[in-house]
């Protein structure tokens, strides 16, 4: 007889059934973790990109405050003689200001004849209609009210002042004297600070004569000349600078003294699309600002606030504080578009006032920020008290 045969046993593995059933699973997993990372992508992107745009924001902000708010220092409080006062400078015999040729980029829209004013705003001299804002400040720490050149005391190689006490060597000084303007000049290295009262002229910023004025011309009318120190060449050094836009979003700054030896405008922050200004001023002599100014309204351009008449000094002493507004862009772009059409800047003053940049198309998946914020003039608003 045959021997019954053993019982079929199931073949081992996975039905259909259960690998179809797995693999939509992990099909359904796989989603659930690209996705969650896609977004934690994003959301590293976007906080990268806002962070960036934070900092750039608080860099320009300190960088135009740091200006602002050391504006007039030296000389604002000082005689009439200095505010709007044609300036005159040479650097190693050759005359830079007023400059021989036009400003370089990107200010190169205003006047090549400086006026010196704690600050000016040259109203849509910058990329894109954007304001130019002209700053200048003394850092010599030994007051604001200069000494006064003795009668005829002007020469070619020296200044014979009442004292010449607080002058150190290298100085640099300013003379001005009402009807002739001013002139830059430097304290020579050979100068020893005693109570005398010749001032020996000499070093990279002394000149006999520039733009056609020379120095014996101070203190030879009957109007008195004040020497003003103003700071240092090397170190403690005073600040007369523009600051304006340039191409692709760069925010520049031009040495007017060429202090560093730079004949061209230096990048100081980037990705800024705007800036305008506005200039708070007491309209009323009782110490408080009571309205905002455009500079490019009448009686308040830089032309007219830099004219050196009486009226000119009056309206310039009257301005208490600087608003600036700018717009800054991020650094990468997004997934999608995250700006508006438009940023208005001075939404809060009155519609003339008012300004709104308007974001390119193709610039909308880029972050915009607008950067908005007040200085006091403090050395306008002593000198005005």
């Amino acid at each position: 007889m045959r021997a019954p045969r053993p019982p079929l046993r199931r073949a081992g593995g996975y039905s259909l059934t259960g690998t179809l059933v797995a693999l939509g699973i992990a099909a359904f997993a796989t989603a659930g973790a690209i996705e969650g990372l896609l977004r934690t992508q994003l959301d590293a992107q976007l906080l990268v990109g806002g962070n960036d745009l934070a900092l750039n924001a608080a860099g320009l902000q300190f960088e135009l405050e740091r200006e602002l708010r050391n504006a007039g220092s030296g000389f604002a409080a000082g005689s009439s003689a200095m505010l709007g006062c044609l300036l005159r400078a040479a650097r190693d015999g050759t005359q830079i200001l007023p400059s021989p040729a036009a400003l370089p980029a990107p200010v190169a829209s205003v006047s090549q004849s400086i006026r010196l004013a704690p600050v000016l705003a040259f109203a849509g001299a910058g990329t894109g209609g954007s304001d130019v804002i002209a700053v200048a400040s003394g850092a010599a720490g030994i007051g604001d009210l200069g000494m006064t050149v003795q009668s005829g005391g002007g020469a070619a190689a020296q200044v014979r002042v009442d004292t010449a006490l607080g002058l150190r060597p290298n100085d640099l000084v300013l003379l001005a004297e009402d009807g002739v303007g001013c002139m830059l000049q430097q304290v020579a290295s050979t100068f020893v600070p005693t109570t005398g009262q010749a001032v020996a002229i000499g070093g990279t910023y002394a000149a006999p004569t520039i733009d056609g004025l020379p120095i014996g011309f101070f203190s030879a009318g009957a109007a008195p000349t004040q020497l003003v120190p103003l700071g240092g060449a090397a170190e403690a050094r005073p600040r007369l600078r523009l600051l304006g836009l340039g191409a692709n979003g760069i925010l520049f700054g031009y040495d007017l003294l060429r202090l560093d030896g730079a004949t061209t405008a230096q990048p100081l922050a980037s990705n800024v699309v705007e800036l305008r200004v506005r200039y708070g001023a007491d309209t009323d002599a009782d110490g408080l600002v009571d309205g905002w100014f455009s500079p490019a309204a009448a009686g308040w351009t830089a032309a007219e606030l830099g004219a050196g008449t009486a009226a000119a000094n009056a309206q310039l002493r009257r301005i208490l504080a600087v608003r600036v507004a700018a717009v800054l862009r991020s650094e990468r772009p997004q997934a999608q578009d995250v700006a508006p059409a438009q940023v208005d800047l001075f939404a809060d003053l009155d519609a003339t006032l008012r300004v709104s940049y308007a974001v390119p198309a193709a610039m909308r998946r880029y972050r915009h920020r607008l950067v908005d914020f007040t200085v006091p003039m403090r050395n306008l608003r002593y000198a005005a008290s």
